[in-house]
C-alpha cells in the first residue's frame, strides 16, 4: 500500500478521531477501513485489493494522523471561496450595466445606420405616391373638362337641329333668307361638335409603375448588410467607469488590483503603463486621428496654463450697452488675443481687447442669420472664424473675422446633422468642429463647411443611472475629446476614432476630483485641463494625468479678496487660456440677486 503523502487534498468526509469504525460497505457488506485520496471515497478490503492499490491510501486513523492539517486548509478554502463568491457578486452587478450599456450603444449604432436608408426609400415612395395623386387629379378634371364641352356642344347641335326639323317641314312658308341662315348655322354647329369629338374625346391612357431592376443578389446583399461581431480591441473593463488617467486613457495599460476600500461612488485603481509596443491598428487610429486641440487656435507660440492666486483683470459689468453683459455664458481667445463673450440674455457676441476694452459687438435676438437665440459655447478655429452655438435656435453659425456671416448648420431634430439645444462648440487643427448636443445626450462632429461626420451617442452613465448630458467641450493636445456631464458630476474623455467614451472621472462633491455641475472645460498645449466647476464656485486645474494643480475659489469669503466683482454665490461658467497662458473665466448670478450691481464684473482673468 502505498503511503506517501499527498501535497494538498480537497477531501471533506465526517472526520472524528475515534477508532473502530464501524460502517460497511455497500457493495461488499464489509467494515470500511481505508480513505482513497485519488478517488475522494472510503474503501473496504476487497475495494480497495480491488482496483485502490497503487492509488494513495491511508487507514482511516492514520489518515487522521497524517492529515490532521486537512480540517484547516479546507475551512480557509471555504473561506476563501465565500470571498470569491461575494467578489464575482459585485462584478456580476458591473457586468450586468456593462451588458445593458454595450447593448444600447448596439442598438443605437443599429438605428443610426439604418434608418437613413428606411428614410431614403419611404420618401422616394412618398414622392412616387404624390405623383401618382396628382395624376389622379388632373387626368380627372381633364376628363370632366372634356365631357362638360362635348355637352354644350350637343346641346348646341340639337337646338339647331330642331330649327332644320322646322324648316324641313314648313319650308313653303319661309323666306329662303331664313331658310339659308339655318342651314350654314347648322354647319357651323356640326363642325364645332366634330372639331370637339376630336379633341375632347377622352382617351383611355393607362401608366405603368416600373420598379427599380433590383437583382436578386442585391437584395439578398442588402438583407445582410451589418453584422456584429466580438470587438478584439475592447472588453467592458475599458468601457467601464473605473476611474484611469483621463489623457492617457486610449494608450495600453496594466492594470492592477487595489485592496483599498473606497467610497460607492468612486474606485480607485493603480495604473502602470505597458511597456509593450502599440499594435498597428493603434497606430493607424492615431494616424487617422491628425487633428488637435490648441489653447488657442493659430498661435504659433506654445500655451501653458500659468498659477495665479489673483486677479489681474475684470471687466464687463452688468447692462445693455457697448461692453456690458447681462447673462454671459462663452468665452475664448482668439490668435490676436482678443476675448469673445457670448451673452444668453443680450442675445449677441462682444469682442474685448485683451486688456479689456470694447472693440465691437454683433447678433441681436431672431431666427435669421447673424441673429441669436441665447448663444452659448463659442470658439474661433486657426483661420480666425468665429462658431458660435445658437442654443435655442437649435443651431451652429459660423462668421468671420470681421463678424460676416459665412454660413450655418443643424436645425432642429434628433437626426444625425440636427441639433437639440447644442450647448458648446470646439474645433481642432483640421478644422472639425465638436457640439455638444445636449439635449440628444450626444456628440456630433462637423467639418470645415458643416457637413456632417459622424455621432457619438454617450448613453448611461453607469454609476449614477441618469443619460449623459454633455455641456462643456475641448479638444485635447491628443486629438481626443472631454467633455463635461453637468447631470452626472464627472468628466469624460471622448475618442473620435473609436467614436465612444473611454474614460470617465468624478463625481458629485466639493473634494479632490469631485464636482457639483462641471460647466466648460479646456486644455493648454501641455494637456493640462480647466474646469469651470460651476455650483462649486471654482475654477479646477488638473496635469494631464489629471492630478490635482491648483483651485480659483471665487467666493470672497474662501480667497479674502476684498473686491466686490464676485458675491458668495457667483457660479463660474466657461473658461479659456489667454495668448500668456492666463485663465480667463465668466462668472454668473443668481437669477435671485441680478438686482442692478455697478461694481460687478463678469469676466475675470487670473
Amino acid at each position: 500500500m502505498n503511503r506517501k503523502e499527498v501535497s494538498d487534498s480537497t477531501m471533506a468526509p465526517n472526520i472524528a478521531y475515534t477508532s473502530g469504525y464501524k460502517q460497511k460497505c455497500r457493495e461488499h457488506n464489509e467494515v470500511l477501513q481505508y480513505v482513497c485520496e485519488n478517488c475522494r471515497m472510503l474503501l473496504c478490503n476487497f475495494c480497495f485489493r480491488k482496483s485502490h492499490t497503487a492509488h494513495n491510501c491511508f487507514q482511516i486513523d492514520n489518515f487522521l494522523t497524517h492529515r490532521n492539517d486537512l480540517l484547516f486548509r479546507l475551512i480557509e478554502s471555504g473561506r476563501l471561496a465565500t470571498n470569491c463568491y461575494e467578489d464575482i457578486g459585485y462584478k456580476e452587478v458591473d457586468s450586468a450595466r456593462h451588458i445593458d450599456n454595450n447593448c444600447n450603444l448596439l442598438a443605437q449604432s443599429i438605428r443610426n445606420t439604418f434608418r437613413p436608408l428606411i428614410a431614403s426609400l419611404q420618401q422616394r415612395e412618398s414622392n412616387l405616391l404624390d405623383v401618382v395623386n396628382k395624376m389622379h387629379k388632373n387626368r380627372m378634371e381633364n376628363m370632366y373638362e372634356q365631357i362638360s364641352a362635348l355637352k354644350a356642344s350637343y346641346l348646341g347641335l340639337m337646338k339647331v337641329t330642331k330649327k332644320l326639323n322646322k324648316v324641313a317641314k314648313n319650308g313653303h312658308q319661309l323666306e329662303n333668307l331664313y331658310i339659308v341662315t339655318q342651314i350654314l348655322e347648322a354647319q357651323r354647329q356640326v363642325d364645332i361638335y366634330a372639331k370637339i369629338l376630336e379633341e375632347k374625346q377622352y382617351k383611355d391612357e393607362f401608366y405603368k409603375f416600373y420598379a427599380p431592376q433590383v437583382p436578386n443578389e442585391i437584395l439578398r446583399n442588402i438583407e445582410n448588410l451589418g453584422s456584429i461581431q466580438l470587438d478584439d480591441n475592447n472588453d467592458f473593463t475599458a468601457s467601464s467607469n473605473i476611474p484611469r488617467t483621463l489623457e492617457d486613457a486610449t494608450e495600453s495599460y496594466i492594470i492592477l488590483s487595489s485592496s483599498q476600500e473606497t467610497s460607492s461612488s468612486e474606485v480607485e485603481i493603480k495604473v502602470e503603463k505597458d511597456t509593450c509596443n502599440k499594435t498597428k491598428t493603434q497606430k493607424s487610429e492615431n494616424d487617422r486621428n491628425s487633428g488637435i486641440g490648441q489653447a488657442v487656435p493659430g498661435c504659433l507660440n506654445k500655451v501653458k496654463a500659468l498659477r495665479s492666486d489673483l486677479p489681474s483683470l475684470a471687466f464687463a459689468p452688468k447692462g445693455n450697452g457697448q461692453g456690458h453683459v447681462q447673462r454671459p455664458w462663452g468665452v475664448c481667445v482668439n490668435q490676436l488675443g482678443d476675448i469673445f463673450i457670448t451673452d444668453r440674455l443680450n442675445h449677441n457676441v462682444q469682442i474685448f481687447s485683451p486688456n479689456g476694452e470694447f472693440i465691437f459687438r454683433f447678433g441681436r435676438k431672431g431666427k435669421s442669420r447673424g441673429q441669436f437665440n441665447a448663444p452659448a459655447g463659442i470658439c474661433v478655429d486657426k483661420n480666425g472664424r468665429i462658431i458660435v452655438a445658437d442654443k435655442n435656435n437649435h443651431r451652429i453659425q459660423v462668421f468671420s473675422s470681421g463678424a460676416k456671416y459665412l454660413l450655418s448648420f443643424g436645425r432642429l431634430g434628433t437626426k444625425c446633422g440636427k441639433l437639440k439645444f447644442p450647448f458648446d462648440v470646439a474645433v481642432n487643427t483640421k478644422l472639425q468642429i465638436a457640439v455638444t448636443d445636449s439635449a440628444n445626450h450626444r456628440i456630433q462632429q462637423f467639418d470645415y463647411n458643416g457637413h456632417f461626420i459622424r455621432e457619438i451617442p454617450l448613453g448611461i452613465c453607469t454609476f449614477t443611472g441618469y443619460e449623459i448630458t454633455p455641456r462643456g467641450i475641448c479638444y485635447t493636445p491628443k486629438g481626443n475629446i472631454i467633455v463635461t456631464d453637468y447631470v452626472n458630476h464627472c468628466l469624460h474623455l471622448i475618442s473620435p476614432v473609436k467614436e465612444k467614451i473611454v474614460s470617465t472621472k468624478g463625481c458629485l462633491g466639493f473634494g479632490y476630483l469631485q464636482f457639483s455641475r462641471p460647466s466648460g472645460v479646456c486644455c493648454d498645449d501641455d494637456g493640462t485641463i480647466i474646469v469651470a466647476d460651476c455650483h462649486n464656485h471654482r475654477i479646477c486645474v488638473f496635469s494631464s494625468a489629471l492630478e490635482s494643480l491648483w483651485n480659483i475659489d471665487i467666493r470672497p469669503s474662501v480667497n479674502g479678496l476684498n473686491n466686490t466683482y464676485c458675491d458668495e454665490t457667483d457660479r463660474t461658467c466657461d473658461v479659456a487660456l489667454t495668448k500668456d497662458g492666463h485663465i480667463v473665466f465668466i462668472s454668473e448670478m443668481l437669477p435671485a440677486h441680478e438686482a442692478a450691481q455697478t461694481s460687478k464684473r463678469f469676466v475675470h482673468v487670473y
